[in-house]
């Protein structure tokens, strides 16, 4: 016998005496047997009622844990008591042999075949037509599916059954083991599921028709899985989507790119930018300072190289020469004068990629600042130099007024009043500033935006045009980080940037397109290739004209295209027809 007292099983004991001895002491009638179906309670109910008349008798809520669990043993021992003892039924188990129960459970059905006469007929099933084709396309389809070698393998297979394991299926059909229990035969065909197994001879047709409408490719995969099938056939539609012309033509732009910040500068003037617009009919140019977003715009006579090198060499006489001139691939800045003007005055020129403005985004943002300041002192008319002024004594967010990073001190102005203000006084932290402004903007403009791979010499490329339609041609050339120089496939060499570059699986057309009599105009920064010089031979040239005393007595107005000469189209298909002269 354990005498412990640290014995769990005694403390239990005697907490179960002392509970059994607390009723005694207290004034409280003891709780109602538990009698099912009295008043509607349930059994648990009845627990209830029974466990709230001790929690009260004893205080249990003022008890330790260990004597509120052993009441809530003993309260819940008496009443499962109390719900046998008044359960209406009296239950008792019994064996009983299989073969002796008429109705049979799962487990112990007799499988025992009962043959009797109206079994042994055989049972006739008229099966309707599963396919919706026309009669000529199903004799077709049948006729293909015979003549399929796989397709052939296939059937046998389908109706004479599968073996165990995948090595003993020809290696031809192996692709059909993982689903065999899904095929069947139905009027010749065949078919995976309510899907009919397309023969290889009609699969070019099925690719054409998924690709009606020329629809992206998730939704070609859609299509063609909702109704046929055969191996291989989600790769075969991505590869013919990546080979159509249209889709290629006109596929939608690329997602933006992340920002590639320039180089902030460590002194005024190191890094200026440059950029021409126009407003109200009239062409401007325009300089703007990177180190302290000091700009200056003039109205120019004409918008030749020699009229902006002549504003671009007045700015730098009063401010210095720069270190680096940005500007766009404008034929003001691509133009031999203005190399000549940039070696001559020893900076570096960086154009930026065309038809890409974020490429040169400091002077594109103050062209518009410009043309707002211009607008809304025409219509206020107010003087558009003294406003000029007043913005360059205007102190940025978190920055010191251009005029004081440029100048090092204010420049007198109307609201200027104290003279001490005039005073110069270095500015030391505006490169710092300018990069803690520049990473914010960084992290704004990268939302959403992702990196693209460089595209080495060679890649086969799509390239977007101005009408936003995309044509094919290689890359050359990789000219910087972002931009490329592009040998389109009608002969003409682009420089695009990265942006505008899509890769492809197109291949390249086997013949150039034939030269048209009046060759399509290029952009301003595209470079046909040169072409050798050409002399017509007397096959190329006109046919005479008939004259009037021609044997078949036809009329003197020549033929839309003479015999014998050389048929010129355009790019879009349209034969050119040359002038028809007189032979005097």
């Amino acid at each position: 016998m354990n005498n412990n007292p640290d014995n769990p099983d005694r403390q239990q004991r005697e907490a179960m005496g002392n509970v059994a001895e607390t009723p005694k002491r207290v004034l409280v009638k003891p709780p109602p047997p538990i009698v099912l179906g009295v008043n509607n309670k349930t059994a648990w109910e009845e627990f209830e009622d029974a466990f709230e008349w001790y929690a009260m008798a004893m205080e249990l809520d003022e008890q330790p844990p260990r004597i509120q669990v052993a009441v809530f043993m003993r309260t819940l021992g008496s009443a499962v008591k109390d719900i046998f003892a008044n359960f209406a039924y009296d239950l008792a188990v019994k064996y009983v042999k299989g073969s002796l129960i008429p109705i049979a459970d799962t487990l112990s059905r007799d499988c025992a075949q009962i043959m009797t006469d109206e079994m042994d007929d055989e049972e006739e099933l008229e099966v309707n037509s599963m396919t919706c084709l026309s009669d000529a396309a199903l004799e077709r389809y049948k006729i293909s599916t015979q003549e399929d070698p796989i397709l052939a393998k296939l059937i046998k297979f389908i109706m004479k059954g599968w073996p165990d394991t995948v090595e003993e299926v020809p290696k031809a059909i192996r692709s059909y083991f993982t689903f065999k229990d899904e095929l069947s035969i139905a009027e010749g065909l065949i078919f995976k599921g309510e899907k009919v197994v397309v023969p290889e001879s009609e699969r070019k047709q099925a690719l054409n028709d998924i690709h009606t409408g020329h629809i992206g490719i998730q939704a070609s995969l859609r299509r063609a899985r909702e109704f046929l099938f055969w191996p291989g056939m989600c790769a075969q539609i991505q590869e013919m989507l990546g080979k159509c012309g249209i889709c290629e033509k006109n596929q939608r732009a690329n997602q933006k790119q992340t920002v590639i910040m320039k180089r902030v500068p460590d002194y005024p003037f190191e890094i200026v930018a440059t950029d021409l617009f126009s407003f109200r009919k009239k062409e401007y140019i325009l300089m703007v300072d990177s180190y302290s977003g000091y700009y200056d715009f003039k109205m120019l006579p004409n918008t030749t190289s020699e009229a902006v090198i002549k504003f671009l060499k007045d700015k730098f006489a009063d401010h210095g020469i720069p270190l680096e001139v940005h500007s766009d691939g404008g034929p003001q800045f691509s133009s031999k004068e203005f190399r000549d003007f940039s070696r001559e005055w020893k900076f570096n020129h960086i154009m930026s990629s065309p038809y890409f403005a974020r490429s040169s985004g400091l002077a594109e943002r103050y062209v518009q600042t410009a043309k707002n300041l211009l607008k809304k002192c025409h219509e206020d008319g107010q003087d558009v130099k003294l406003a000029l002024l007043l913005s360059r004594n205007t102190p940025g967010e978190g920055l010191r007024s251009p005029a004081e990073r440029l100048f090092s001190r204010k420049t007198r102005n109307p609201l200027c009043v104290n003279r001490t203000l005039l005073k110069p006084d270095t500015v030391n932290d505006n490169t710092e500033r300018l990069q803690e402004k520049r990473d914010a903007q960084k992290e704004y403009a990268d939302v959403g935006a992702r990196d693209f791979q460089e595209l080495p010499e060679g890649t086969r490329v799509r390239v977007q045009d101005k009408d936003k339609t995309w044509s094919t041609g290689t890359v050359v050339e990789q000219k910087s980080g972002r931009s490329y120089n592009v040998k389109m496939d009608d002969g003409r060499r682009v420089w695009r940037n990265r942006h505008f570059l899509h890769e492809t699986t197109s291949e390249i057309p086997p013949k150039a397109p034939p030269m048209s009599h009046h060759p399509p105009a290029a952009d301003a920064n595209s470079h046909p290739e040169p072409t050798p010089n050409v002399t017509p031979t007397p096959q190329s040239c006109p046919a005479p004209l008939p004259t009037g005393n021609s044997s078949n007595g036809s009329s003197n107005r020549p033929s839309s295209v003479p015999q014998g000469s050389q048929v010129i189209t355009t790019r879009s298909g349209r034969v050119v027809r040359p002038p028809n002269r007189l032979d005097l």
